[in-house]
């Protein structure tokens, strides 16, 4: 864990280039290990997805606790199943949500044996909460928690961000054919607006096509603290 006490500063709102686009969809169950399947499945429909910067991919998630701190676990069999009000998010520049949308809306997404129906979408801007978290971020097989916090620290930095406080969460494994990446869940608090909005625009270290470094609100850090 970081922590270092607050100061004061100057809070300014900006806004944003970049957005969640959120879609309805039709699907009933997916593996728990999509994020490949699913990054691939968009790739060959948003054929510059992987290679535009500012986009990334929420990874699908059923009934959660910890307030999304904590990834339900799957069945035995590895299958998710989703509710009515489970939604597909790309975190996309405002430049590439119409032709997404035009896309997407209307299409399958295939995912082996499992599809997707993509329907209507809506835009989401970015919160303008100060408290932030990510399920994914990359760190190293092997890497002690103070030596990812570290990282973070300076990837942080990298991007202009003074952090205040991190936590670092659960360990992680996402499963690809030919390798597993290995990350952390990392809360990241007391933003200013300005960072708050930096950090959710820039994401934070590699892997934002499948999920990794996608930072989302976090409404409650009492409630992290005690995972």
């Amino acid at each position: 864990m970081f922590w270092q006490d607050k100061e004061e500063e100057q809070k300014v709102v900006t806004a944003s280039d970049v957005v969640d686009v959120v879609f309805h969809i039709d699907c009933k169950m997916l593996p728990a290990e999509h994020a490949y399947l699913l990054s691939r499945s968009i790739q060959s429909v948003l054929q510059w997805f992987d290679h535009e910067p500012l986009a990334g991919l929420h990874l699908i998630h059923g009934a959660e606790s910890g307030n999304g701190w904590v990834r339900p676990e799957s069945t035995a069999e590895g299958i998710l199943y989703l509710s009515k009000r489970t939604r597909l998010v790309l975190r996309l520049p405002l430049s590439r949500v119409a032709e997404a949308k035009l896309l997407l809306i209307d299409h399958v997404l295939t995912l082996g044996e499992f599809s997707i129906m993509v329907k209507q979408a809506k835009i989401r801007p970015l919160s303008k909460l100060t408290t932030l978290f990510s399920r994914y971020v990359i760190d190293v097989s092997g890497e002690s928690e103070h030596d990812f916090l570290s990282r973070a620290h300076q990837q942080l930095l990298d991007l202009g961000i003074q952090p205040k406080k991190l936590m670092a969460g659960r360990m992680n494994q996402l499963v690809f054919p030919d390798k597993i990446l290995h990350a952390r869940s990392l809360m990241v608090a007391e933003l200013s607006d300005v960072e708050t909005i930096l950090l959710q625009r820039s994401g934070l270290g590699l892997g934002r096509n499948v999920g990794c470094g996608i930072f989302i609100p976090q409404k409650d850090i009492k409630e992290v603290s005690a995972v």
